[in-house]
């Protein structure tokens, strides 16, 4: 464990690199923190703290949206995602709840208990046969495109 000494100097050091990368000039003593302003003028430097601070915390709070919103979707399956990307979201919508388009055609939302409840086998057989309003994509897919569809609509559902 480092001492009050150690850390309290390594913040120094690391906020010493900081104001000299923003003013070309960093600190002149080390109880006043000097931005290149004539002492007295405090109201610039807490501008220019504070302009610093909003830039760091935006930041964090933009990494962990990302992170909490990469923990929402379900893993990566990229065959099945390309798949889903270029055949099935102008009606089942990029998050597989439905477009505006699929909604007025009836098409379900894949994360609902009626997709969840169908076997792997059923669900392949609805996207090479179609069902409903949804045309057959068995002469349009290969055989591999639609097992790695399937498992991708299996993991929307299985996410719910």
């Amino acid at each position: 464990m480092r001492s009050h000494l150690t850390v309290s100097g390594t913040v120094y050091s690391e906020w010493k690199d900081v104001c000299k990368r923003l003013t070309g000039e960093g600190f002149t003593t080390r109880r006043f923190v000097h931005l290149g302003l004539p002492y007295g003028d405090g109201s610039k430097v807490m501008k220019k703290v504070l302009v610093i601070f909003a830039a760091i915390s935006l930041s964090a709070g933009v990494m962990v949206s990302q992170l909490a919103a990469a923990s929402s979707r379900p893993p990566a399956n990229s065959a099945g995602t390309n798949t889903y990307k270029t055949a099935c979201v102008s009606c089942h919508g990029a998050d597989g709840r439905g477009s505006a388009l699929g909604r007025s055609l009836h098409a379900p939302d894949l994360h609902s208990e009626q997709v969840h409840r169908q076997s792997v086998a059923d669900l392949r057989q609805v996207i090479t046969a179609g069902k409903n309003n949804m045309p057959p994509f068995g002469n349009r897919l290969t055989k591999d495109q639609i097992d790695a569809v399937t498992k991708y609509v299996r993991m929307l559902a299985q996410s719910r």
